[in-house]
């Protein structure tokens, strides 16, 4: 008999998730392993300052930019360099803070030899992914590279440009469709850029499906204002809380990267902390 009634709470339960639209089987992965912060965020400091900014809050994952590398080397940019000490300082500079390299980007090279360069670099680096905002007549190019040198090329999106039509990065549709030959091409989702052109997260969530790769995760303060700023999650008009349960039914683990330039470099703790604890709660 109570084996019978089990039976029946458990298939009340599974009831209950479809008429919600709760995928029943969905988990919700580890968010500490899923926290990571863009460079971008601190592009007021050098990668030493940050990172040992980052080893004080306890973030693990770093997508790096531009920028400047610091301590011994204070005037060389933090992007692509083929000297084997400012490589090796990168390096030192993220294990020095208990961090990992994850990713590259925003870039866009514009031609094969540019392309195998970001990749080489990325190799080096041990990054997982590279980001970029590339014509898609160079995606066979990126297929090409990405497979020879084990990483993932993403796209960005920034938002719509209302001077630039040709620019149509900040549409997924358009992104789905341009990308779904690819194998090691996917998507560097920037929900916040979507809202800023009057598009739902969720709804590019669900068209993007498992071709997001990561995640630049943003919270804006207005809606469909193309350069409303960025605020502390939860604190805009962005359903972040949303966005994530729906990369969460859909089987996203990967990584969600807190970005948001637009502030003071003094306020920029402060933002980092309460933004971790956000993905954490959610």
């Amino acid at each position: 008999m109570k084996t019978l009634t089990y039976a029946m709470a458990a298939m009340a339960a599974l009831a209950l998730c479809a008429c919600s639209g709760v995928d029943a089987k969905a988990k919700k992965p580890d968010r500490e392993k899923q926290i990571a912060v863009q460079s971008y965020t601190c592009h007021q400091m050098n990668l030493t300052d940050m990172f040992k900014m980052f080893k004080e809050l306890g973030v693990k994952n770093v997508e790096i930019c531009g920028g400047k590398l610091g301590g011994d080397y204070p005037s060389v940019g933090a992007g692509p360099n083929r000297k084997p000490e400012h490589l090796q300082f990168r390096k030192d500079i993220a294990k020095k803070s208990d961090s990992t390299l994850i990713s590259y980007g925003v870039c866009a090279p514009k031609d094969e030899k540019g392309i195998k360069a970001v990749c080489e670099f990325a190799k080096e680096l041990g990054l997982k992914f590279v980001s970029t905002e590339c014509d898609p007549k160079t995606f066979p190019i990126w297929e090409k590279y990405c497979g020879e040198y084990g990483i993932k090329m993403c796209i960005h999106n920034h938002a719509r440009r209302d001077k630039n039509p040709n620019y149509k990065f900040w549409d997924y549709n358009w992104v789905a469709k341009e990308i779904a030959p690819y194998k090691n091409i996917g998507v560097c989702a920037d929900n916040g850029a979507w809202e800023c052109s009057g598009l739902n997260s969720v709804e590019g969530a669900k068209v993007l499906g498992d071709k997001i790769f990561i995640v630049h995760l943003k919270d804006q303060k207005k809606f469909n204002v193309r350069n409303s700023p960025a605020v502390i999650y939860g604190t805009g008009e962005v359903d972040v809380a949303a966005f994530l349960k729906q990369l969460d039914k859909q089987g996203f683990d990967g990584y969600l990267i807190i970005e948001h330039g637009n502030d003071p470099i003094e306020a920029k703790r402060d933002i980092i902390s309460k933004d971790m604890d956000f993905i954490r709660k959610n």
